[in-house]
């Protein structure tokens, strides 16, 4: 095992260690510990870092049933639980169970959780998909993300400016979302002979969706709760859609592999090549001369090129395919969203 991955299992341990303790001492029971590791935000972060850890490394490290795997997603697992036990029993929750008895708090939570795993899969794969698959540079890749980032800066701006202006937000929460999905749709729809243009619409599509519906969750929270919770509230929040972010990209990265690799293993060519074959010029002169000169040697350079974009194309739409699933959870959550007042700055005046 690399000294690196030692470094973090026993990080992981100590987090471990220090969130149980510190929710022993939380609950009156005397431990023979720092008095730092008392703190509750120890469970959280124990809890945290090895489920973390298990979605980093699972697929690709480790198998998923791997013993490794299985005992970070428990240590994960029975630190939360422990967290929640903590969190329920003392006077100063550092994120009070109370919040999630709020309904539109719990469900904006579970939403924007859900929503950012659609997002990062765009935003982490489709610049791959543009260098690898479509054969654009890296820079290219990159400046392909841009209309994505300015569809999601005008869907919010608009639509934040809307739902102030007449309080009426349901409505623009269901067909934002429907937008995001219908955004998934079309780029699980992409295929190894898809073109540039294709690229672009589909990330205006979803970025437009995602950028209408996002401060709609944050208005309505804000509204949800006095002044003196905002804060709190909102970091909350955050924090999940953050996890969201977190959770995929490991995960995902995880499924492109796998597929990647076994569609090479169809076309013979083993399954110890990179998804990142071919991305550089210098990459791609490489594996062009081990195939030799002559026109036998470029025909066969041609099929090894079909192969690994077809197969890298595979793995990147499943990844969409995958967050259609994600935004059409978050596309009926939405539908169950409840409608409030929302709060003003003249209302609190």
């Amino acid at each position: 095992m690399a000294p690196g991955r030692v470094a973090l299992l026993l990080l992981g341990a100590a987090s471990l260690v220090a969130g149980v303790c510190g929710g022993l001492a939380r609950l009156g029971i005397p431990v023979s510990f720092p008095a730092a590791a008392a703190n509750h935000g120890a469970l959280m972060t124990g809890g945290l870092v090895s489920i973390l850890l298990g979605f980093t490394w699972g697929g690709t490290d480790y198998a998923w049933l791997s013993w490794q795997e299985v005992l970070l997603f428990a240590a994960g697992v029975a630190l939360l639980a422990a967290l929640v036990v903590v969190e329920r029993r003392v006077g100063d929750p550092l994120l009070a169970p109370s919040f999630f008895r709020n309904r539109v708090f719990a469900l904006s939570v579970v939403i924007s959780f859900l929503i950012t795993i659609a997002m990062f899969g765009g935003l982490t794969f489709v610049p791959l998909f543009v260098q690898g698959v479509v054969g654009k540079t890296a820079q290219n890749s990159g400046i392909v993300l841009t209309p994505m980032m300015l569809s999601f800066m005008v869907g919010s701006g608009v639509g934040g400016q809307i739902v102030s202006r007449t309080g009426r937000y349901r409505l623009q929460a269901v067909l934002g979302m429907a937008c995001a999905v219908a955004g998934m749709v079309l780029f699980s729809r992409l295929h190894a002979s898809s073109q540039p243009g294709e690229v672009v619409r589909d990330m205006i599509v979803l970025g437009i969706g995602i950028g209408v519906t996002m401060p709609i969750f944050s208005m309505t929270v804000f509204s949800s709760f006095p002044h003196e919770q905002l804060g709190t509230v909102n970091a909350a929040r955050q924090l999940f859609s953050n996890l969201g972010g977190a959770i995929a990209v490991p995960l995902m990265t995880a499924i492109v592999v796998n597929t990647f690799s076994h569609d090479l293993r169809d076309y013979r060519l083993g399954s110890s090549l990179s998804p990142q074959s071919l991305l550089t010029p210098e990459a791609q002169a490489s594996i062009r001369h081990q195939f030799g000169a002559g026109l036998h040697g470029r025909h066969l350079y041609l099929q090894f090129v079909g192969a690994v974009r077809h197969g890298l194309s595979h793995g990147i739409t499943d990844v969409f395919t995958i967050g259609i699933g994600f935004a059409a959870a978050a596309l009926l959550l939405t539908l169950v969203f409840p409608h409030i007042e929302l709060t003003t700055w003249e209302g609190d005046k």
